[in-house]
């Protein structure tokens, strides 16, 4: 006997799902959409909370989530925060489960306080000391929390006192005490510091250091004055056999080529093949891969940068590479054109009589929502190709 399936009738079609395997331990099974979020569950191996940050909006269609999406005012994290279970605060916050935050949402400073306890909870630290060495800025810049860096200014210290008033403004350890004359000129002095900072601070890699922040917090503005004021330097000294991530100098990312190698690495090391797997690249895996004056100079714009340096100023169609397009894209006839056309040549569509078969559902599921706002896709049809598509 074959697998039951349901049907669910939208947009002039009949649509065909396969019943749930298993409700995924996220998903609450009483609340509405929870058998569109199985699907997705399902669909995408989602099995913890923070696994649905890799869901886009395009996934959603695709499951025909197009009408919940409507409902929930086109935001992902409220489809999910009305059918997940909430977190272990008994809320759920959106850096829970979403890579990307709400417009100033790090403005919030107990939505800042939330996401530092949530990504230490293993750790439970207490004084400012000890909310130092659980938090570095590759843990925070990977849990999602680019964003709240920038807002304090980019050292850990400072999102502290901002955040959590409370600790205070305890001094560094013990090491910051003043030290005898020709101290740090001796290596195994400079040696024994960078390990001690390495304990306090909790590091694995030493490529997780990418400032110099946490040396002079903890004491080593004598270290570093023997390496020109440069952590990478100091670095490579002792660890010569080591890759580590240096300081661009000014004007570096003037240079295109040097703009182009560096977001060569980047899909590279996220698996970009083709230009739709630049979809699953944020700003903040940029940042993490030491990109941010790169994004400062395509002012923090993923799809400029895009633009402008991997496709070498070529037009493209956005909504290929972006999950999220620039304010009035659509707007554009021109952009509105370029959709069309790559969403007739990849299904084979030549002629008026091939478009009968499509419905402004199938556009929406492939990310043209927004072409189709206030605009009918007879109208988008006739614009693009000519008065015989009536």
């Amino acid at each position: 006997m074959g697998a039951r399936v349901r049907t669910s009738v939208g947009a002039g079609r009949v649509m065909r799902w396969p019943q749930a395997r298993s409700m995924s331990a996220c998903v609450d099974p009483n609340k509405p959409n929870a058998a569109l979020l199985q699907r997705l569950a399902n669909e995408h191996g989602l099995k913890t909370t923070s696994d649905w940050k890799k869901l886009s909006t395009r996934d959603v269609y695709k499951a025909g989530g197009s009408g919940a999406l409507k409902r929930h005012g086109f935001s992902i994290f409220s489809l999910l925060e009305e059918g997940l279970h909430p977190g272990p605060s008994g809320k759920l916050w959106p850096h829970d489960c979403r890579k990307t935050m709400p417009h100033r949402y790090w403005k919030q400073p107990e939505n800042a306080r939330a996401f530092l306890q949530s990504i230490t909870a293993e750790v439970a630290p207490t004084t400012l000391h000890e909310w130092a060495a659980a938090l570095t800025r590759k843990k925070l810049i990977d849990a999602g929390g680019a964003g709240l860096l920038r807002e304090h200014g980019g050292t850990v210290r400072s999102l502290l006192a901002a955040v959590m008033p409370e600790l205070g403004s305890q001094g560094p350890p013990e090491r910051s005490a003043r030290k005898p004359p020709g101290y740090w000129a001796k290596k195994e002095n400079q040696r024994e510091f960078l390990e001690y900072v390495g304990r306090v601070l909790k590091i694995e890699d030493v490529q997780e250091w990418t400032g110099e922040e946490e040396v002079l917090e903890l004491g080593g503005a004598g270290l570093l004055s023997q390496f020109e004021w440069s952590l990478a330097k100091a670095l490579k000294h002792f660890y010569p056999e080591l890759k580590v991530r240096t300081r661009k100098e000014n004007g570096h990312w003037k240079n295109k080529a040097a703009c182009r190698a560096f977001m060569e690495e980047v899909a590279s090391e996220h698996g970009v093949k083709e230009a739709r797997d630049w979809q699953k690249v944020t700003t903040a895996d940029v940042v993490a891969m030491g990109g941010s004056s790169l994004l400062t100079e395509y002012g923090w714009s993923m799809a400029t940068l895009l633009k402008e340096v991997v496709f070498g100023g070529q037009v493209l169609d956005l909504s290929d590479v972006r999950p999220v397009l620039p304010n009035g894209y659509w707007s554009s006839v021109e952009n509105r054109k370029r959709f069309l056309e790559r969403f007739a040549a990849e299904r084979g569509l030549h002629s008026p009589a091939d478009w009968q078969s499509i419905s402004s559902a199938d556009v929406e599921e492939e990310g043209g929502r927004g072409l189709l706002s206030g605009r009918s896709l007879l109208s988008e049809l006739r614009a693009a190709f000519g008065e015989e598509y009536s």
